[in-house]
């Protein structure tokens, strides 16, 4: 139950003891308590603010989606999405879940009562389930690489022969992650930097290069590590990258646009940035959206911000693509849940295969059906991040379902391009067009699990064959947790 007097003490504990060796901690009590609010038409930012004013007077108040960054909605006219214009964010800062005496649910709770809100929803920021062990990145010497194992099991280099050497022209990728990173792949082209934005708060918005930052739960680099994956210039030669680079992505001759929303592939800080960073893809016309994170959300209702941008970005014809998550050997296969929000039935979620044509066991894939299709995962060529004025030539083999996510977002941009010339015309959305052919034509290796998806990803036959226009029995939509 909500207590006023013991938010106050702990407010007061924490800002009159603010240090801490525990880098998580410290991390959640820069970001500050949040909750996201659905206010009711007609109630103003003034309003909101009253009411978090009187829960404690240090909470601070924005909107959720501000007219400085978003496209405006034209008086009279019907806002994008329910909070696109009535949701707000309420931030508490310098303290964290951990500190508290009460459950932020209950805060939400009289939150929501005393403004008579549609909705408020704690966002809370969520712990890294699994070891870091569990996504790996090997660095080896830029010899060592050169395979392109991965596009030859997803049969890319025909699928681009069937395209005409179409490989993703017209096409941009929204991708948020950590950002962007100085590396030589990069000299030949590939990353949209004119339209990059920064969501983290504190940060400059213009500027979405990643910082670096170490410790705890952190991934630095990781949205250099998926971007190469999906848009490195190269070509393939008797199943080896050749130039200009080391890496060739699938889609090369489509556009990636860095967005930095997280610091870590666990959703820190949290779902807005990352909703926010949806939002602003959809906007700048991105036709996909690679999500390589993902977290226990608790469903829509959990993240309503979340669920609201994804909404909106498939209403408007984008391909959302998300990993399935990633388990250390000692997480029973039976507790292997498919993260959100690649679990949620509007969403490609997608599991991980090895180079021999088998499931990669540590990704996630419960309940059975929650996984729309499998690519590879486990020691993907990959470029990997470096802080500026070190080494721009360093390559790697990651494991992890961030790299089968970024190869299947580049297979979306191959489809998008070749069959509709980059804007999706026809039948029901995109991805509900696109889900389907990827279930049609997913190539089913001997005594494939098909707890992963009904098999691995068929680039080539995702090209050469034309999608059915929905006129063929689709698996039921999957449920959303």
């Amino acid at each position: 139950m909500y207590d006023r007097d013991s938010l106050d003490q702990d407010f007061r504990r924490v800002h009159g003891d603010p240090t801490t060796t525990d880098t998580v901690l410290a991390a959640k009590r820069e970001r500050g308590l949040r909750f996201i609010i659905e206010a009711n038409p007609g109630q103003s930012l003034d309003e909101v603010e009253a009411v978090f004013a009187a829960i404690h007077p240090q909470f601070e108040v924005e909107p959720l989606f501000p007219a400085t960054t978003f496209d405006p909605v034209a008086a009279g006219a019907q806002p994008p999405f329910s909070l696109y214009l009535s949701g707000h964010v309420a931030t508490l800062p310098g303290l964290a879940m951990e500190d508290l005496g009460q459950d932020m649910l209950d805060i939400a709770a009289e939150a929501r009562t005393q403004g008579d809100f549609v909705n408020v929803a704690a966002d809370i920021a969520i712990e890294n389930l699994c070891p870091d062990t569990v996504e790996e990145i090997d660095d080896v010497e830029a010899s060592g690489i050169g395979s392109a194992w991965a596009l030859m099991q997803m049969k890319v280099p025909q699928a681009w022969e069937a395209a005409g050497g179409n490989r993703g022209r017209g096409v941009s990728i929204g991708h948020p992650d950590t950002g962007w990173s100085d590396h030589a792949e990069w000299d030949h082209g590939g990353l949209d930097i004119s339209r990059q934005r920064n969501f983290i708060p504190n940060e400059e918005p213009n500027d979405a290069r990643d910082r670096f930052t170490q410790g705890g739960t952190l991934q630095p680099g990781h949205g250099t590590h998926t971007a190469g994956v999906m848009v490195c210039r190269g070509s393939v030669s008797n199943g080896r990258t050749a130039a200009p680079g080391l890496v060739t992505g699938v889609a090369p001759d489509a556009v990636n646009l860095p967005l930095r929303a997280i610091t870590s592939v666990i959703l820190f800080p949290g779902q807005v940035e990352v909703a926010r960073a949806i939002v602003y893809a959809v906007q700048q016309r991105c036709r996909v959206i690679s999500l390589s994170l993902g977290g226990v959300l608790g469903g829509h209702l959990g993240a309503p911000a979340l669920a609201g941008a994804i909404e909106y970005a498939v209403r408007q014809n984008c391909i959302v693509v998300a990993a399935s998550g990633n388990y250390p050997d000692f997480i029973p296969p039976g507790l292997r849940f498919t993260v959100e929000p690649a679990s949620w039935a509007n969403v490609v979620g997608v599991a991980g295969s090895t180079r021999e044509d088998k499931p990669w066991e540590s990704c996630g894939r419960v309940p059975y059906g929650s996984v729309t299709i499998a690519a590879p995962s486990h020691e993907v060529p990959m470029t990997i991040a470096v802080p500026p004025g070190t080494n721009r030539h360093r390559y790697g083999l990651g494991s992890g379902t961030s790299y089968a996510t970024a190869l299947i977002a580049g297979v979306a941009a191959l489809w998008l391009s070749h069959h509709f010339n980059g804007e999706y015309r026809g039948p029901g959305t995109a991805q509900e067009m696109f889900i389907a052919h990827l279930r049609r034509t997913a190539r089913k290796p001997a005594d494939w699990n098909t707890w992963f998806g009904p098999g691995i990803v068929d680039a080539h036959r995702m090209i050469a064959e034309r999608p059915l226009l929905l006129d063929v029995p689709v698996e039921p939509a999957r449920a959303v947790s």
